[in-house]
């Protein structure tokens, strides 16, 4: 247990939250190369990609806070049916989250295309390291 804000938390809630920041963060990358590969097998917007590290930032910043919010980072065991529900909640309200922070920043902005696998991305890889991780 580590003591953070007058708080005990257990390390292994820790390092999951730093993986799964780390997830939200490289998913955005991995949507912008999925979206704009080539046909000859390059990437064919290599320049983009390292414009998008705010945008990136901001995505893993946002979606790990409606995740804390919603209450995924609790100590309660939670491999149950709800837990799912919960994750799948807060990716809906960083969605709509999300397309207002593109509205109100619009310098932020990826690309429907490239953030719709970006978010599906997301998704599936937090939801295969939870199951991963609580099992």
């Amino acid at each position: 247990m580590i003591r953070i804000f007058k708080h005990y938390m257990p390390v292994s809630l820790l390092m999951l939250g730093g993986i799964e920041v780390a997830i939200l963060f490289l998913s955005l990358y991995v949507g912008m190369v999925i979206r704009f590969w080539d046909v000859l097998g390059e990437p064919a917007y290599k320049g983009a990609v390292l414009q998008i590290t705010p945008t990136a930032i901001a995505f893993a910043a946002i979606m790990s806070g409606i995740m804390l919010a919603m209450g995924l980072y609790q100590r309660e065991h939670q491999t149950n049916f709800w837990h799912y529900r919960r994750l799948l909640a807060s990716f809906a309200v960083g969605l709509v989250t999300m397309a207002f922070v593109f509205y109100a920043i619009p310098k932020l902005l990826l690309g429907r295309g490239a953030f719709a696998i970006a978010f599906v991305v997301s998704f599936v890889a937090i939801a295969v390291t939870r199951s991963a991780f609580f099992t």
